[in-house]
């Protein structure tokens, strides 16, 4: 059975992750971490629940959180209230699953 947890590199094997796509191999296993220091993103990782540490990771995803502005819209607004605003937003900016050659 999967189940969902937060990336920390002492319980999990990123070196072992392989997608279709190298970029985001490299990101989880280059880059990840330091984003989750500087609390730009958070990443979660599918593992078997039955593993032994460190786990294989079958599948990540990240969430950004970031903050949209007025300035943010290029449309023209017809309405006052629209001004001056801000709002907390976030974005999974990545989700990518374990490929298995057989």
């Amino acid at each position: 059975m999967f189940c969902i947890e937060k990336l920390d590199k002492s319980r999990h094997d990123r070196n072992s992750f392989i997608s279709s796509n190298h970029l985001f191999d490299d990101y989880l296993k280059k880059f990840a971490n330091q984003d989750i220091k500087r609390n730009k993103t958070i990443v979660y990782v599918a593992v078997q629940q039955e593993d032994f540490i460190p786990k294989r990771i079958y599948g990540y995803y990240s969430i950004n959180s970031f903050a949209l502005t007025d300035r943010d819209y290029s449309e023209p607004r017809s309405t006052s209230y629209l001004y001056n605003f801000t709002t907390n937003a976030s974005k999974v900016s990545s989700i990518r699953s374990y490929i298995i050659f057989i």
